[in-house]
């Protein structure tokens, strides 16, 4: 697996569960091993592995309002050169991430929230992730989040590449 780590990055988030945050030891045996540290190709926004470039931009997580323990967060994602797909989200504010999409009920004109297992990322094709449609979800988010802080955010895609990215908290 590789890790990519996305410095100064806004981020924010929705409503949304993490899950145990991105260790930069080898994690313990019943996880994953920690992904190789890669040098960004764009400090700012891109990593480099292999043929792949993968862009994430705008990445932003909305805190709970007063009493609620779910966040959300939006960001954009851009895979190049070859296809990939999000299947994974996890960070240490919550013990529960998920990826979620918004369903409309074209009878009844009820949108519903339903987890989904992922989101593919079309070679050179920009994925929103916002309010509405695919975000991602924090269930159980530990402690109050300041606007303004940042909270790490661990993205995995299906090609291996594990993404650590700081997400910005914005206010409810």
């Amino acid at each position: 697996m590789i890790r990519l780590v996305v410095p100064a990055l806004a981020l924010a988030a929705c409503s949304a569960p993490a899950s145990a945050p991105a260790a930069e030891a080898p994690a313990p045996e019943a996880a994953a091993p920690a992904p190789e540290s890669l040098v960004p190709a764009d400090a700012a926004t891109s990593f480099t592995v292999g043929e792949q470039t993968v862009t994430i931009r705008g990445t932003r997580l909305i805190a709970p309002p007063a009493g609620r323990d779910v966040a959300a967060a939006f960001m954009t994602l851009q895979s190049d050169g070859v296809a990939d797909r999000l299947v994974a989200v996890a960070s240490p504010v919550a013990p529960t991430v998920e990826i979620h999409d918004h369903i409309h009920d074209h009878a009844t004109g009820a949108m519903s929230m339903q987890k989904i297992d992922g989101i593919d990322l079309p070679a050179g094709t920009p994925v929103e992730l916002r309010s509405g449609g695919k975000h991602v979800m924090l269930f159980g988010v530990t402690g109050p989040l300041t606007p303004g802080e940042t909270v790490d955010l661990t993205l995995t895609f299906a090609s291996g590449a594990s993404v650590l990215v700081p997400a910005t908290v914005e206010g409810y």
